[in-house]
């Protein structure tokens, strides 16, 4: 009887042998495409990193953030690189143990607008705010979204350069995707961010839920554990001059 239950076990970690799907889109260091439709980034080293580890048959594809999270809600993809945690997406997605990078969602505005963001909502409830679409922005803010005047936007870009041309008094978020904008588009230097931050933001790696993914879940979590205590990770981190956990 023990030996069945050991067996079970075994079994149970088994990575299964069909390809995993690894879905994500575009986060300036920690998941890009290149030209070459290579992916690069902290989020892909690690995976590149454990799959090899575990003897994991992978690939990666990049979509719209949208896309890819209902990819993975409706089961068309097993894995996503990089979403921030939320109550609505824990729903169709185990997330991994640990985060493996941060995120402060900030308010930008031109520079000399004076626009006044003292950490309540009410202080900007007569601005008009650009947010990225796909994006989570925080519990907090989704139970305040309805009483404010927003505007989606396909990608960080478009919002940002909305805040430019002065369609928006504000654009939500982060500091290292207008770093990367910005070596592109030097007006974009000219915006500042506003202080307080929106929220503090962590980014995952998950999985879909149900049997399927449970193994590979399960050894994935393990083998990123022992790569922060190695300090692999943090040399990861530093490749791409990051300093997130």
């Amino acid at each position: 009887m023990k030996a069945i239950c050991f067996l079970l076990l075994f079994i149970s970690f088994i990575v299964p042998a069909k390809t995993v799907l690894f879905v994500t889109s575009e986060f300036p260091l920690i998941s890009e495409e290149t030209s070459e439709q290579e992916h690069t980034g902290l989020g892909v080293d690690i995976v590149k990193l454990i799959a090899t580890r575990l003897d994991l048959d992978y690939k990666i594809e990049s979509y719209p953030l949208k896309r890819a999270l209902s990819m993975m809600e409706h089961g068309e993809a097993d894995a996503i690189i990089g979403p921030y945690r939320s109550n609505e997406r824990e729903e169709y997605l185990d997330y991994a143990k640990l985060p493996f990078y941060i995120d402060a969602l900030t308010f930008f505005t031109k520079e000399n607008e004076n626009q006044v963001w003292d950490g309540s909502y009410a202080s900007i409830a007569n601005l008009h705010i650009g947010l990225i679409r796909g994006w989570s922005y925080g519990d907090e803010f989704n139970a305040v979204e309805s009483k404010l005047s927003v505007t989606r936007l396909n990608n960080a870009y478009s919002c940002l350069q909305m805040l430019i041309l002065e369609r928006i008094d504000l654009c939500a978020t982060h500091q290292r995707q207008v770093n990367a904008l910005a070596k592109h588009n030097s007006s974009l230097n000219k915006l500042v961010p506003l202080s307080p931050v929106i929220a503090v933001n962590h980014g995952y790696i998950a999985f879909a839920k149900g049997e399927n993914m449970k193994a590979v879940k399960a050894r994935f979590d393990e083998e990123f554990a022992l790569l922060l205590q190695s300090g692999e990770v943090a040399k990861l981190q530093a490749k791409y001059d990051l300093t997130v956990m």
